[in-house]
């Protein structure tokens, strides 16, 4: 390998670090309702860059494919669907994204959801990452106690590390994953 490329991989990762380093930075201090919740609305907003970079330009404040009544991108469920249909997210980040947007629904809308140790809301983080085998490789790789089974490491630490994985997916394609798994300044 050459040594510019090596140098541009020592800066990509570096991005990404600090990509991941600034999406726990939102979330790491709030509750577990609180962490769900701007998670979602992080992930939402990553998710919107992601497909608007791909339309023309939007002159108008408001772009209303994503704001207003009758907005057809206006749910992170939309935005899900279309970055899956255009093939900017593969089926199993989809279905972490959708996840997410579920967990985030449980908080928002249950009073009785308020930890991510919730029984149906623990099985459903795991759920989630077990389907999302790049998610399972990156936390086995920073967590080798994960070897043994999910319950070897917390919960809270487990979904900080799945949000930020994510995260950071959101802004770069399936080709330079390798560098968010060497990402190691930035763990949970």
């Amino acid at each position: 390998m050459s040594e510019k490329i090596r140098e541009i991989e020592a800066k990509l990762l570096e991005i990404f670090q600090k990509i991941e380093s600034d999406a726990l930075g939102h979330i790491e201090a709030e509750s577990d309702r609180g962490a769900v919740l701007v998670a979602a609305a992080l992930l939402d907003n990553g998710l919107k860059s992601r497909i608007s970079s791909r339309f023309l330009k939007n002159d108008d404040a408001k772009d209303p494919l994503f704001e207003g009544g009758n907005a057809p991108l206006g749910t992170f469920s939309a935005k899900i669907e279309l970055a899956y249909r255009l093939g900017l997210i593969d089926k199993e980040c989809k279905t972490s994204l959708n996840t997410f947007r579920k967990l985030r629904n449980d908080f928002a809308h249950e009073v009785a959801a308020s930890k991510l140790s919730d029984s149906r809301i623990r099985d459903r983080l795991i759920a989630s990452i077990k389907h999302y085998p790049y998610l399972v490789e990156v936390l086995k790789e920073r967590y080798p106690e994960m070897e043994n089974g999910f319950s070897q490491v917390n919960l809270r630490t487990l979904f900080n590390t799945a949000f930020s994985i994510l995260y950071v997916d959101l802004y770069h394609s399936k080709d330079t994953r390798s560098l968010t798994k060497q990402s190691s300044g930035a763990q949970a």
